[in-house]
């Protein structure tokens, strides 16, 4: 079958549908360039400066905090899965893919293969069913 003379080449439509998400992006970030007071990098460091050291420890444990409930989140759904895995194992592969897919982006796919790979036992458990 000869190709279409308006078909576009397979390269360019499995880049498509990452495209569309960057391109909104951009022209957001071009609409609000105007909108937005950026502060100098030598003025951003003189208010980091201004953050008292307490309530710098003050974020840091309440970060921390949070990152442990995720990891209670991913310690219930193996507990009902009946998936037998440790639990510090669990909570630790919780956390680690929450603040990976968080910091990456793409949420659901970056921490479930976060998760996947982070507990590589998942496979031999599936099988012993």
């Amino acid at each position: 079958m000869l190709p279409s003379p308006l078909a576009v080449p397979a390269p360019i439509t499995s880049l498509s549908p990452f495209s569309a998400p960057f391109a909104v992006m951009m022209l957001c970030l071009w609409l609000l360039q105007s909108r937005v007071e950026q502060p100098s990098l030598q003025a951003l460091g003189g208010l980091i400066s201004q953050i008292s050291p307490l309530k710098w420890l003050g974020a840091l444990m309440a970060t921390g905090l949070s990152f442990w409930a995720l990891g209670r989140y991913d310690l219930v759904a193996h507990r009902h899965f009946g998936t037998g895995f440790d639990n510090r194992l669990v909570r630790g592969a919780g956390m680690a893919a929450i603040a990976l897919s968080q910091a990456i982006g793409f949420g659901l796919i970056t921490g479930s293969i976060a998760r996947w790979r982070l507990l590589p036992t998942y496979d031999r458990c599936k099988r012993r069913k």
